[in-house]
C-alpha cells in the first residue's frame, strides 16, 4: 500500500492546534525537516535523531562482553578473562565499562520506546528491510553482554550485590532467554530473501540463543554452590539455547558460503558484514567449552542417594561432566579451526577491496566488527587454559593477548569517529526512512511514520 505524502510545513500548525497528547516545543521539528524531508545532513535535532534511531545501535553495546576481553560490552568480557595477569589490573577499566555499557543500554531502549511513540509506524518500516531488521539480534545480545560482565565482575570476583543481586541477575538470564528465542524465531519469517542478497548480516537473529547458552554458563557457575538446582536447570536450558541457535546459524552460513561462490565478495555497503562468521563460531565454541566447565562441576551423584537415581539418569554415571567438559573443547577446537578460515577470508575480502579503494565507507555496520573478533578471543583463551599445559597452550596464550590489544584498538577507533559522527547527527540514519517525504512528527498529526 502506498504510504500517504504529508507536508511537513502543513503539520506544524496543525499538530500546535489540535495536538495535546505529546507535550513538546515546536523548535524541536524545525530545522533539517524543511530542506531535508529525509535527515540525511548534519545537524539533526533531537526528534530527527529519535526519527532515525534503528536497532543497530545496540550492536555498540555488544562490545562490552569481550571486557573479559575487549568491547563496549565485550571489553569487559575480555579483559576479564585475559592471561598473564593482565585480568587483575584491568578490574577497574573493566567496571569503567561495564558502567558505560549499562548506560548505553538505558539510552538506546528509552531511545526506542521514544520512537515507538512518536512514530509508531516506523517499526513496520524497520521490519520488513532486509537488512535493519536483521539487527534486532543486537537487542538481547547487548543484554546478555551486560548480565555477563556484571556476573563475573560483581558478584563472582568480588561478591558485590549478594544474594538480590545474583537473584536480579539470573531473571534477567529468563528475560534474554526469551527475548533470544522470539528473535530467532521470528526472524525465520519476517520476509524472504534472494540468494544474491544474501550477507553475513543474515547470521544476526541466529546468534541470540547461543550468547544466551553462554551466558547461563556464567551464572549457572555463580548459582552452582548455593543453588544446585538452580545451576543444574541453566545448565540444561543453556544447552537448549545452544541447540536453537547453533544449528540455524550454521544452515544460514552455508547459504552464504553459497552466495559468495556463485556472486563473489559482498556490496561495498556490507563488507564489514564478513567477519560476522566469527561470532556463531566464536560464541558457539566458547559456549561448548563453559557449558562443559559447568557440568563437570554440578553434573555428579556426591550429593545424591544412589538408590534415588533411575537406572538411565545421566546422574548414575560418575564421569558424566568430565565427558561433557572433554566433548566441548573438543568440539570447540574445530569451531577454533573453523574460524581461523573465515577470519582469513575476511581479512583477504577486506584488504582486496582497500586495494582498489573500494573499502568499507564508515557507519554503524562497523561495530559488527568487534563483536565477533571479541568472542573469537574469547575461544581462543578459554581453549588456551583447557589445554594447559600443552605447547600449543601458551601459543594460544600469546595469540589471543595479542588478539586482545588489535581488538581494543579496534575499538577506540570505532568508538571515537562513532561519537563525533554521532554529535554532529550523520550516525543517525535510517535507510528505510530514506525514500520517504516529509512525515507527521507526532503519532497524533497522521500515519505516524
Amino acid at each position: 500500500m502506498q504510504l500517504p505524502v504529508v507536508s511537513h510545513h502543513t503539520l506544524i500548525p496543525q499538530a500546535s492546534q489540535t495536538s495535546t497528547s505529546a507535550q513538546v516545543p515546536l523548535s524541536l521539528f524545525n530545522g533539517n525537516s524543511k530542506s531535508n524531508p529525509t535527515g540525511n545532513q548534519r545537524g539533526k535535532n533531537f526528534i530527527e535523531r529519535i526519527r532515525h534511531f534503528t536497532p543497530s545501535w545496540f550492536a555498540v553495546t555488544m562490545g562490552a562482553h569481550a571486557c573479559n576481553f575487549c568491547r563496549t560490552g565485550v571489553l569487559p568480557v575480555v579483559f576479564q578473562q585475559l592471561p598473564y595477569g593482565l585480568s587483575q589490573h584491568l578490574f577497574w577499566p573493566c567496571i569503567a565499562l561495564l558502567g558505560l555499557n549499562i548506560l548505553l543500554l538505558l539510552c538506546f531502549t528509552l531511545a526506542t520506546i521514544l520512537q515507538y511513540i512518536l512514530f509508531p509506524g516506523i517499526f513496520k518500516l524497520m521490519l520488513l528491510h532486509p537488512q535493519q531488521s536483521l539487527f534486532l539480534g543486537a537487542i538481547p545480545m547487548g543484554f546478555a553482554t551486560a548480565i555477563n560482565a556484571a556476573t563475573s565482575l560483581l558478584v563472582e570476583t568480588k561478591g558485590w550485590g549478594g544474594e538480590a543481586l545474583l537473584d536480579f541477575l539470573w531473571g534477567m538470564y529468563w528475560f534474554d532467554l526469551l527475548l533470544s528465542t522470539v528473535v530467532c524465531v521470528g526472524m525465520l519469517h519476517v520476509h524472504p530473501i534472494t540468494l544474491d542478497g544474501i550477507t553475513a548480516t543474515i547470521l544476526l537473529p541466529f546468534v541470540p540463543p547461543i550468547v544466551a547458552a553462554a551466558l547461563g554458563s556464567q551464572l549457572g557457575t555463580a548459582l552452582a554452590e548455593m543453588h544446585p538446582g538452580r545451576a543444574q536447570l541453566t545448565l540444561f536450558v543453556s544447552y537448549a539455547s545452544l541447540g536453537l541457535g547453533f544449528p540455524i546459524a550454521m544452515l544460514m552460513l552455508c547459504a552464504y558460503t553459497v552466495r559468495l561462490l556463485l556472486h563473489g565478495a559482498p556490496p561495498r555497503g556490507a563488507l564489514t558484514s564478513v567477519i560476522m562468521p566469527l561470532g556463531p563460531l566464536g560464541q558457539g565454541g566458547f559456549a561448548f567449552v563453559s557449558l562443559g566447565e559447568l557440568a563437570q562441576r554440578i553434573l555428579t551423584p556426591q550429593n545424591l542417594e544412589s538408590t534415588t537415581i533411575p537406572p538411565n539418569s545421566i546422574f548414575g554415571v560418575s564421569t558424566m561432566g568430565d565427558i561433557a567438559f572433554v566433548y566441548g573443547v573438543l568440539t570447540a577446537c574445530i569451531m577454533w579451526r573453523f574460524g581461523m578460515l573465515w577470519l582469513g577470508l575476511a581479512l583477504q575480502t577486506l584488504a582486496e577491496a582497500l586495494s582498489r579503494k573500494q573499502g568499507p565507507r564508515f557507519g554503524m555496520p562497523w561495530w559488527g566488527l568487534t563483536f565477533p573478533f571479541a568472542v573469537y578471543i574469547l575461544l581462543t583463551v578459554s581453549l588456551s587454559v583447557a589445554l594447559a599445559p600443552t605447547p600449543i597452550s601458551s601459543f594460544l596464550q600469546a595469540l589471543g593477548t595479542a588478539l586482545a590489544g588489535v581488538l581494543f584498538l579496534l575499538w577506540l577507533y570505532i568508538a571515537g569517529r562513532t561519537l563525533v559522527l554521532g554529535i554532529e547527527g550523520s550516525m543517525f540514519d535510517a535507510p528505510y526512512l530514506q525514500s520517504l517525504e516529509d512525515m507527521p512528527v507526532l503519532a497524533g498529526d497522521g500515519p505516524g511514520l
